[in-house]
């Protein structure tokens, strides 16, 4: 939710949207099967993931004095 709606939670979705989701369905025998979005579709797409899997914001990196 952070990386969509940006830290002023201003989400492009809204309850109801209809939308397209890419991705790949996950089980594990610690949770229910899920979803690991690789696109959300609505009016433009949301690219979350490379082809490989890895996040789009796990490149995003700190500089300067933080």
């Amino acid at each position: 939710v952070w990386y969509v709606a940006g830290p002023d939670k201003n989400s492009p979705f809204q309850s109801g949207d209809q939308v397209t989701v890419t991705g790949s369905w996950i089980t594990s025998e610690a949770a229910s099967p899920f979803m690991i979005a690789v696109e959300v579709m609505k009016d433009e797409t949301l690219k979350l993931r490379e082809k490989d899997g890895t996040a789009i914001w796990s490149a995003w990196k700190r500089t300067g004095n933080e």
